[in-house]
This record gives structure tokens, C-alpha cells and sequence, in this order.
């Protein structure tokens, strides 16, 4: 249900506001939105196959992009961003 909620949020709301919804309405229990801002780099590195990149976080310490994408199961905003920079890959081609 969490991985569908979350598509379809990115399709009507855009990224950011549904990474907010997802952050705060699709998980159990809420993530703080300070964790906004690690999970955007997180979707961003992963789309890109960076996973071990380590980033900080917001509480202290640092985290793996894997780990960040699992624990806020961001894999919808993955693919999301995937999908737009191969679009726009193709489109330069």
C-alpha cells in the first residue's frame, strides 16, 4: 500500500510535496521533516547507482544512501527520478 500511496502522490502532488506526504502520512510512525532533506539527496545519489555514498544525519552520524532509501522506503522517488533523468537523457540524444 506505502509503495502505491507514494506513486501516486509523486503523480498528482510532484516530488516535493509528496515526499512531504510521504514522509508524514505513508510511514508509521512519521518521519520529522527534517529528514526532508537527507531523503532528497538520498533519491538523488540513488538514482544515479551511487549507494554507498555516506550522508549526514539529521540527528548526527551518517548514514548510507542504501540505508536511507530502505528505512524511508524512497524507492518510488527513485525510480521517479530515474525515470525523469533518462527522459531526459533520451531527449538530448
Amino acid at each position: 500500500m506505502g509503495y502505491l500511496t507514494a506513486v501516486d502522490a509523486i503523480e498528482r502532488m510532484g516530488d516535493d510535496q509528496a515526499l512531504e506526504y510521504h514522509l508524514q502520512h505513508n510511514l508509521f510512525p512519521p518521519v520529522p521533516l527534517v529528514f526532508e532533506d537527507m531523503a532528497k539527496k538520498a533519491i538523488k545519489l540513488a538514482a544515479r547507482s551511487r549507494w554507498d555514498v555516506k550522508l549526514s544525519h539529521p540527528f548526527g552520524g551518517k548514514e548510507t544512501v542504501a540505508r536511507t532509501v530502505k528505512c524511508l522506503h524512497l524507492e518510488a522517488f527513485v525510480e521517479s527520478v530515474y525515470g525523469k533523468e533518462k527522459e531526459e537523457s533520451n531527449d538530448e540524444d
